[in-house]
């Protein structure tokens, strides 16, 4: 009677440790898959921020330029400017003597 009983509580136990143990090993892999998953998706998240900075500093790098030529233009026309104030001032000079 013990053994009709015994045994297949035996059985039963295994079965259940076994199945636990491997269930449990999935789980640890579907964790690392999923863990993955959110590594990829932060990197794509990252990229994405890296390219719009690089976008944005390639602008800014222009913009710096323009606005270098701009000054160097303003410059240029004060130069002009200033020359042709001292010819007024000169000939201005030059009427009241």
């Amino acid at each position: 009677m013990l053994e009709t009983f015994l045994y297949p509580v035996i059985a039963s136990f295994l079965t259940a440790l076994t199945t636990w143990g491997f269930a449990k090993g999935k789980t640890k892999q579907q964790i690392r898959a999923l863990q993955i998953e959110n590594d990829e998706k932060s990197a794509k998240y990252y990229q994405g921020l890296v390219d719009d900075l690089a976008k944005r500093l390639e602008k800014a790098i222009e913009e710096i330029g323009f606005l270098d030529k701009e000054r160097k233009e303003l410059i240029d026309i004060n130069r002009q400017l200033i020359d042709e104030l001292r010819k007024y001032k000169q000939l201005r000079k030059e009427k009241i003597e």
